[in-house]
Parts: C-alpha cells; structure tokens; sequence
C-alpha cells in the first residue's frame, strides 16, 4: 500500500493506492492547488474507487468539488462531440478518472429542516462584519464557513443521479457516514477500512450546536440587515 500527499495549500489531499491498484482519494485541499498539483496526476488514472471527504472546511472539499466540475465538464464535451458537434472546445483541465463513489456527509442531511437558514444567516452576518474593520477577523471566519457549507451543498448537487450520478454513502444504506452499532470494516478493492466515528451522538451535538447557533444568531443578524 502506497501513500501520497499532494501540496494542498492548506487542508488536505491523501492519495492512497492499494496493492491492487485500488484508489481512494482522501480530500481534495484548495482548489488553486488541485488544479496544479493533483488533477495532472490524477489524470494518469483510470479510476478512482472512492473519493472521501472528512468535513466541508474550504481547504478539504474545494479540491473535489473541483474534481467534480472538470467530470462533468467533460462529460458535457464527450456528450456534444458524440452528438456531431465538433465544434466544442474540449476543456482546459485534464480529463480525470472515473469516481466510483463517494464518502461525505452533507450539511443538509445533518441539519435537515435549518440548514438552509443556517446558510442564509451566516452569509447575512458576513456581509455585515464586514463594515466593521476591528471585527474583519470574525467576518473571515464567518465567510469561510459559509463557503464551506455552499461548497460541500454544491458537490451534493453535482453527484446527483441527473448530473454525474456517484452514489454516495452507499457502503452506509446511502444515509450518513457513521458508526451505527459498533466499528465496522469496510472493503473497497484491497484496502480494508475500519470507521471509529463519528457516532450517532457526535451527529446530534452538532445538530444542537448548529440549531442553537441559529437560535441566537438568527433574529440579530435579520434585525441588523433591517437596520
């Protein structure tokens, strides 16, 4: 078993590759990176046969969310070439591997009916630090986490059946990634994983943390944008 650690800016990008030539790829760092460092390489590739993403900060799931745009734009070409058009550019960025399916825990599967005022609130309460030059430190903070969330939202949507199709969370009915009763052992090719967590506890708290956040941030942030 190999592994390899891609420059990734910030974050991280683990490649790791299996006696039998099973592939996973374990985030994807900053987008800016991945297109430098990682798709050339990933290019080499016939496939990948999981792609994981440990959580939606910006500097782990930018890289894939890229890895997806660049499937789908060549998706797109390949299906316009075959259809007689041979007038459309073939993409700038190098064609990758075939995703065989997806680990990641999407934030609207974890927050379900509050996710999208969540969203909303954070992206409000960003914009409206960013008057204030001696809080431009937490208004960063708050924008970079409501990237976060619209990116880990936008590669949702980008495996959706319609568009790319990758299944995800298979391994786990197709619901979150966790540990539902005990540790299990998961095999993909020749590479055994064991998942220790999150459990359904860790869920929940973040659940409640993000509800109460919500709670307490919602209504200041809707009377300061009426201000």
């Amino acid at each position: 078993m190999k592994l390899k650690v891609f420059q990734s800016d910030k974050g991280d990008c683990l490649l790791l590759s299996g006696k039998d030539d099973t592939q996973v790829l374990v985030d994807g760092g900053m987008r800016s990176s991945f297109n430098e460092h990682v798709a050339p390489e990933l290019s080499a590739l016939e496939k990948i046969d999981l792609v994981y993403v440990s959580h939606i900060d910006r500097d782990h799931i930018s890289g894939v969310l890229q890895l997806m745009q660049d499937l789908l734009d060549w998706r797109v070409f390949d299906f316009q070439r075959e259809s007689g058009n041979d007038h459309v550019r073939e993409p700038s960025h190098p064609r990758p591997p075939k995703v065989e399916r997806l680990w990641h825990n999407a934030f609207h599967d974890q927050l379900e009916e509050n996710a999208g005022a969540i969203e909303d609130a954070l992206a409000a309460s960003a914009a409206i630090l960013d008057g204030a030059p001696e809080l431009s430190g937490f208004a960063r903070l708050q924008r970079d986490v409501a990237t976060s969330i619209k990116e880990g939202i936008q590669l949702s949507q980008r495996v959706d059946p319609k568009l790319l199709g990758i299944p995800v969370n298979h391994e786990f009915r197709d619901k979150l990634a966790m540990v539902r009763d005990e540790p299990q052992r998961i095999t993909i090719g020749s590479i055994e994983f064991t998942v220790i967590g999150p459990f359904a506890e860790d869920l929940e708290k973040l659940r409640d943390d993000w509800n109460e956040w919500l709670r307490l941030n919602g209504p200041e942030v809707k009377k300061m944008r009426e201000k």
